[in-house]
């Protein structure tokens, strides 16, 4: 991740042989690959439960939140964490904590760590509208909430 101003690029490789024993040739190209731009908005990424979590790292852009599910090739747009203190620097995912799925995001110069029911969020949440928020922790003076390791 990270980088000047980097795009998003998606990867179909669904073509690959998968067979160890009979691999593509070497001048193949079996993958298929799309530029989807976003130019800026992909600091780093996070793919759990067929979500594609993009992390801005930028002040106040907060996280993108895209649908894998229908299509792959062409993401489909959910929401965005966007907001004073949220530039989403990094996040991670906890699933079936007591029948909740769990988003927990580093808002960086936020200096908190947030998190987020994403249980029902899927191809068919609708756009624009956030997840309920569990929880936050309190703004830590002097720190930078850059990622989080959850378990």
């Amino acid at each position: 991740g990270g980088g000047t101003n980097p795009n998003l690029f998606v990867f179909d490789l669904s073509n690959l042989s998968g067979d160890i024993n009979a691999p593509n040739g070497v001048d193949s190209n079996p993958c298929v690959y799309l530029n989807l731009g976003m130019t800026g908005l992909t600091h780093t990424i996070n793919v759990a439960r067929g979500l594609l979590f993009l992390h801005t790292a930028y002040s106040s852009n907060g996280c993108r939140v895209y649908d894998l599910t229908t299509n792959p090739m062409n993401p489909k747009y959910l929401f965005n964490t966007s907001g004073s203190g949220r530039d989403c620097h990094d996040s991670g995912v906890i699933e079936n904590v007591n029948g909740r799925d769990l988003w927990v995001v580093s808002d960086g110069g936020g200096r908190r760590q947030r998190i987020w029911d994403i249980t029902n969020v899927g191809a068919s949440w609708p756009t624009g509208a956030l997840p309920p928020l569990v929880g936050q922790t309190n703004q830590i003076s002097g720190i930078y909430a850059h990622s989080n390791w959850v378990s």
